[in-house]
């Protein structure tokens, strides 16, 4: 390998990650993201599956797959993401979180 291609090598992450930190959700799905969407609601996976026309076993790999993708450790994680970024709400309206 030469010097250029261990340099774009090299700075690949640091622009994705930066990618990452602008907007969670740009490396999601479509699929991905309509789960999410739903997650944020609190549906279960059997509510998505009905909703989305997806098996539920579907659902549970699709749920997997973006709690990696958002660097979450479960769906609840997730949903609470989703939630705070106005997914979930009607007309996506961003409520504020209040800390007691």
């Amino acid at each position: 390998m030469d010097s250029t291609s261990a340099q774009a090598t090299s700075r690949a992450p640091t622009r994705n990650l930066k990618l990452v930190r602008s907007n969670p959700f740009a490396s999601l799905s479509q699929g991905e993201f309509g789960v999410l969407e739903l997650l944020a609601t609190g549906a279960t996976n059997a509510q998505m599956a009905h909703v989305l026309g997806r098996s539920e076993g579907t659902i549970r790999n699709i749920t997997a797959r973006l709690t990696v993708k958002l660097g979450v450790v479960d769906r609840t994680q997730a949903a609470l993401l989703g939630f705070r970024a106005g997914l979930g709400r009607p007309n996506g309206a961003i409520m504020p979180v209040e800390v007691h």
